[in-house]
């Protein structure tokens, strides 16, 4: 039977979280009880894992709304930027 890693372990090679393990279902029997692989529908093509730091993360200070032009000198001092 195939099972989909939902936890990275160590079984009789390493797992990665989204990896496909085929092994008999009473050999994981504990792993699935803990979360640490789930069964599939038979299918062999694991689902990419969703990056939860998307949702979250601030947005990043480099992505300004300059308009074409625009500079970021230092206007006391002249320098750089328009002049």
């Amino acid at each position: 039977m195939k099972f989909r890693v939902e936890r990275e372990h160590i079984g009789d090679r390493s797992y990665k979280v989204g990896d496909i393990r085929e092994a008999n279902e009473s050999t994981v029997a504990h792993l699935v009880k803990g979360g640490v692989l789930s069964k599939t529908g038979g299918k062999a093509e694991p689902s990419a894992p969703k990056n939860k730091a998307l949702k979250s993360a601030p947005k990043n200070k480099a992505d300004t709304d300059l308009k074409a032009g625009e500079g970021a000198g230092n206007e006391a001092t002249g320098e750089g930027g328009d002049q």
